[in-house]
């Protein structure tokens, strides 16, 4: 029994010490009130300042030394929103249930900076650095609130960036009181660094690419103050270029003149490459593109491609040479395509040869203008020909979409006009071709995965009627990129047999949505009208043909590999399938 007793004892004696580290741990439970305040804002926001809530100090004392530490950061918010003379002062309740911690507030009034001051801590002689933030074209509106004013400082920094001081810094930032009309002289403690002036690049990384050609990406001119702008342009221009995968650059030491060399390193993109791609759609079948791509082919951005794209209906070999003129913001491209084609609109063989110059005004803005000959053999329902022709196709393009394989957000507008002089079987031609294309994407929510988005297209003919157009510049619709509801170029003009001949004219139109399902996977519903007409300008009066679907959209890094399925509105008896059927790369628009 004593044994059995004293056993007990120590047992109890377990538990209760097991338990005496669980009910410090517990601490004390505090509540938190902030009196003197009117303002409900300024309360709220002195109130999310303190952690108290969630302390749980074990003694009164350990609660006023958390309590005198949070009333500090209080004073702080104070002076960052202009109240200079704020006091906090803390209370303890400790009798309370919970333990109230009373913050006690003398906000104090909003001073009104009245003065600016830039004070540099090093010389320099003649000082070309601004002075007051006037000199920077920035306004100082007398708000003293912490925000404002490192926002002035941010203005100060980069303007000093821009002038030739790329390593500014800030040192200090502070208000310096007249309490007796509660106005402040703002003072800002700048460490400028040297000036420094565009001396040349010294580059590295460099291997297949020449010096001479990189520095035409350069945005400066040596003489001229560092400018951290034109440095960060020239880094993406030189990203830009498609030669490196990767872009650093840097001042270097400047001399005693201030003069500064940058030091770029790249490092350079594999230069050739391999690629294939596969489609499928009901009305043209299978198909496929082979292509090889040299994208430096003798060290100055020089690109040559070759494609070979093979389907059902089509065949063609196609080269590119395209020539960068980075100091004009231009390339010079020159082309030739062998095509076969065997449709339901004809059958035949083209040789097209190329040469344009395309240039860039800026991100939005670029045009192309160029010459171009094709020769043709065509047979179709109205002849069989033998044509050779002369143009000069030109084309301006606006394009502000954020992605060209998947936009979600913004618009492009294309305008192009070709003029065309030649010969063919009938003898001597000459008509013109001109038309418009404008697409659009909204995102309907903040995520950009519910788009909405719609398109436009039209085209017109001045000069001869139809059959005096070779086949192979008709306008024909229908088919993918077109109006998908209808097979490949059957939105058109139709001869006894129910074969597209073509048309002088052109409209269509589209809208779609595009949304998530689930992970990669999206879908999209869309309706589509569209027709070639046989005048010269679209002519509702014939027939404009109308169609809808829907699809799936799987993301990929690369783009959307997008599946479409769509139906006429108005099927015609003996030409329209029920559906037509797509399988491609990118969205349709």
């Amino acid at each position: 029994m004593l044994h059995a007793a004293k056993y007990a004892c120590l047992g109890a004696m377990a538990l209760a010490c097991a338990a005496l580290p669980a009910y410090a741990d517990a601490g004390l439970t505090l509540s938190v009130r902030v009196d003197g305040v009117d303002d409900e804002a300024l309360r709220k926001t002195l109130l999310a300042e303190t952690r108290l809530k969630d302390a749980r100090p074990e003694t009164t004392s350990a609660a006023r030394r958390q309590a005198r530490a949070e009333a500090g950061r209080m004073e702080k918010v104070l002076r960052a929103s202009g109240r200079y003379d704020g006091q906090v002062d803390v209370g303890i309740d400790a009798g309370a249930t919970p333990v109230a911690v009373v913050f006690d507030v003398t906000p104090g009034p909003v001073y009104r900076i009245t003065d600016y001051r830039i004070s540099y801590v090093s010389t320099q002689t003649p000082d070309a650095r601004p002075a007051r933030f006037s000199d920077i074209d920035v306004t100082a509106d007398g708000a003293p609130d912490g925000e404002t004013l490192a926002a002035l400082e941010r203005a100060l920094l980069a303007a000093l960036r821009r002038k030739g001081y790329p390593t500014a810094r800030a040192v200090d930032r502070r208000a310096e009181a007249r309490r007796d009309t509660a106005t402040a002289t703002a003072v800002f403690v700048i460490d400028s660094g040297p000036m420094a002036i565009f001396d040349g690049a010294e580059w590295s990384g460099l291997q297949y690419t020449k010096e001479s050609y990189a520095a035409s990406y350069t945005q400066w001119e040596d003489g001229a103050p560092v400018d951290v702008v034109k440095l960060e342009a020239t880094r993406a221009a030189l990203a830009g270029a498609g030669l490196f995968t990767s872009v650093q650059i840097t001042p270097g030491a400047p001399s005693a003149d201030g003069g500064t060399p940058i030091l770029i390193d790249v490092e350079e993109r594999k230069r050739r490459t391999v690629g294939a791609g596969l489609s499928y759609s009901s009305n043209l079948g299978a198909g496929g593109r082979l292509y090889w791509e040299n994208r430096n082919l003798r060290g100055a951005g020089e690109k040559l491609r070759s494609d070979l794209d093979v389907s059902e209906i089509e065949q063609s070999l196609s080269m590119q040479y395209r020539k960068p003129r980075p100091r004009r913001s231009a390339d010079w491209v020159l082309g030739a395509e062998l095509a076969s084609e065997d449709s339901e609109a004809f059958q035949g063989e083209r040789l097209t040869l190329a040469a344009a110059e395309e240039k860039r005004y800026n991100d939005d803005w670029s045009s192309r203008i160029g010459l171009e000959i094709e020769g043709a053999r065509t047979e179709d329902a109205l002849s069989e020909e033998t044509s050779a022709l002369l143009s000069l196709p030109a084309r301006l393009t606006w394009d502000a979409t954020n992605d060209p394989l998947n936009p979600v957000r913004g618009a492009s507008v294309a305008v192009s006009a070709a003029p065309h002089i030649g010969g063919g079987s009938d003898g001597f031609v000459a008509f013109g071709l001109v038309q418009a294309e404008a697409v659009g994407h909204y995102a309907l929510n903040t995520n950009e995965t519910l788009v909405a988005a719609g398109w436009a297209r039209t085209g017109v003919t001045i000069g001869p009627g139809t059959t005096e157009i070779p086949a192979t510049k008709r306008y024909y619709s229908g088919g993918g990129g077109s109006v998908r509801a209808y097979g490949f170029q059957l939105a058109s003009p139709l001869d006894d047999d129910n074969d597209p001949i073509g048309g002088r004219s052109l409209f269509e139109a589209g809208a779609e949505l595009r949304f998530p399902i689930r992970g990669a996977l999206g879908g999209v519903v869309f309706a589509e009208g569209g027709s070639a007409f046989s005048s010269g300008a679209p002519d509702f009066d014939e027939p404009f043909l109308g169609g809808g679907g829907a699809g799936l959209r799987y993301y990929t890094p690369i783009g959307p590999v997008r599946l479409d399925i769509a139906a006429p509105f108005d099927r015609r008896e003996g030409v329209d399938d029920e559906f037509q059927f797509y399988i491609s790369l990118g969205q349709a628009f």
